[in-house]
């Protein structure tokens, strides 16, 4: 009988830790971390016991990930607003929250989709005008900005605004 109490205990500690080792290598959703629990054969209440515990610990934040993934996004590989909506709600992020998050970190779509801009548009130089303006404005696309966002950035960029950029 005693025995049966401490290998519940065995079980609740070990996807604690393995929840906090899979946190140590990179922060998560707790739908991912609900995720990697379950594929490692982990039942659901020890799921919940761990997950509790890691929410009262502060470790897990869905509004945190989704701000911080926002502002990785910005600096690091440029996206719009709906590829960052979709990406996070691929995570496991509540709709709500990403909204929140993206009010919260509202950035000119104009100036994001010109930084994606930078190095897309070396592979553009050989082409004519009228490609490279699809290419550019398709290529914004795929990363989540609006036609309006992508078709002005590609205006400012081959009007030659910036004349230090290749095109």
């Amino acid at each position: 009988m005693e025995h049966e109490g401490r290998d519940d205990q065995n079980k609740k500690s070990s996807a604690l830790n393995y929840a906090l080792w899979l946190l140590g290598r990179r922060s998560r959703t707790k739908f991912e971390l609900e995720k990697k629990l379950r594929e490692k054969g982990v039942e659901d209440a020890e799921i919940k016991s761990a997950i509790r515990r890691l929410e009262e610990l502060q470790f897990i934040d869905d509004l945190k990930f989704a701000r911080d993934y926002i502002s990785n996004s910005a600096r690091f590989k440029p996206k719009g607003r709906r590829r960052l909506f979709w990406e996070l709600v691929k995570k496991g992020v509540a709709k709500d929250l990403i909204e929140k998050a993206l009010d919260e970190t509202e950035s000119d779509q104009t100036a994001l989709a010109d930084e994606a801009l930078k190095t897309y548009s070396r592979r553009l130089k050989n082409l004519s005008r009228e490609k490279q303006y699809q290419r550019a404005v398709a290529f914004l696309l795929r990363r989540g900005f609006s036609y309006d966002e992508a078709k002005k950035a590609v205006q400012l960029l081959l009007q030659g605004s910036n004349p230090c950029r290749p095109l």
